[in-house]
């Protein structure tokens, strides 16, 4: 009897559908707690960061001796106070509801995750609008200003001038990428919500 050749067999165990993952409901509020508190823990370490920033660059504002030396780091505060609303506005954490149903809650516990996943995935998509963006006109500024010292010096100054700007630019890359690795991961973790189910285990 002929045999079925190998690159058949494969195909068809290839074409065999595959059973995605059942997450019980208790599953599903345990991943949804973490996903929130992961959440709070982050915008916590961002506004003490925001507040750093806010007293440092306050303090460069006030005692620079131009107008242009204090515009900079002006708009550097004007654009983390505008990441801070962001923040509070649209990436704050929010209660996790009770999957059962006990307590009147008319969402499920599942769509509720997968709805905050998208919030987050699409939040982190963006981070050049809400996040990144406002804080390019205040380091333009500064940049400038520091350029225009530095070519009054020329020389070695020029270059530094030049030097920090770009290690600025590839922070701001490097930051992109971070959140587009997040954004990434968070929409793998919607992908293996498309096996839920919200029967009681």
């Amino acid at each position: 009897m002929d045999e079925e050749p190998p690159n058949n067999l494969q195909a068809l165990w290839q074409s065999q559908p595959i059973e995605p993952r059942r997450f019980s409901p208790k599953e599903i509020r345990d991943k949804a707690s973490r996903f929130q508190r992961t959440v709070r823990f982050r915008n916590l370490r961002e506004y003490v960061a925001a507040v750093l920033v806010l007293v440092i660059f306050s303090g460069y504002a006030w005692t620079a001796n131009t107008w242009l030396a204090k515009a900079g780091p002006a708009l550097i505060v004007v654009g983390t106070l505008y990441i801070m609303f962001q923040l509070y506005t649209r990436a704050g954490s929010l209660p996790v509801p009770d999957a059962r149903g006990g307590t009147g809650v008319t969402e499920s516990c599942i769509q509720f995750h997968r709805r905050e996943l998208e919030r987050q995935r699409d939040l982190l998509r963006t981070v050049w609008r809400w996040y990144l963006g406002p804080l390019v006109p205040g380091l333009f500024v500064m940049f400038l200003d520091r350029f225009i010292k530095a070519w009054a010096r020329g020389g070695g100054a020029i270059v530094a001038s030049l030097g920090s700007a770009l290690v600025a630019v590839l922070v701001f890359l490097g930051v992109w990428w971070l959140n587009a690795a997040g954004a990434r991961k968070l929409q793998r973790e919607m992908d293996a919500l498309g096996g839920a189910t919200g029967e009681d285990p």
